[in-house]
């Protein structure tokens, strides 16, 4: 139940985003409503930069790196959900929640961002980097 309750509140709030969009100033914001939006705004941001990264590893791997790939991405999504759901369990229910949800998924995504983009430019002899399809 708590996971649905999450999941709705993240869908709502990411889908109402491109309305509020226009007149919410997130240098100055105050209310909780405008926090929750530029907290909201972050993980759309954040989210684009994983789906960049993401598709050029994609496109530069061979189909056995892009199965993998792909793998390691849904169990990535499941443990950064179910770690946010956890790590914002205490505000469910209250006001801020929707706000300390958005910023938990944008920090995980920007970690998953630098360990993808890791990937896109190993280092020769890192045996811990598995470099995309070069040739």
């Amino acid at each position: 139940m708590k996971k649905v309750i999450f999941l709705c509140v993240a869908a709502t709030l990411f889908a109402a985003a491109p309305a509020r969009a226009a007149g919410t100033n997130c240098d100055n914001a105050t209310t909780q409503f405008d926090l929750d939006q530029c907290a909201g705004n972050d993980y759309q941001a954040a989210d684009a930069e994983l789906n960049r990264v993401y598709t050029r590893l994609m496109s530069q791997y061979d189909e056995q790196n892009k199965t993998s790939l792909r793998q390691s991405e849904r169990d990535w999504i499941r443990y950064r959900d179910s770690t946010c759901e956890h790590e914002t369990a205490e505000s469910q229910g209250g006001t801020m929640h929707p706000m300390l949800v958005s910023e938990c998924l944008t920090e995980k995504t920007k970690d998953r961002v630098r360990e993808l983009r890791k990937q896109l430019h190993c280092e020769d002899g890192d045996l811990s980097c598995n470099p995309p399809d070069r040739n």
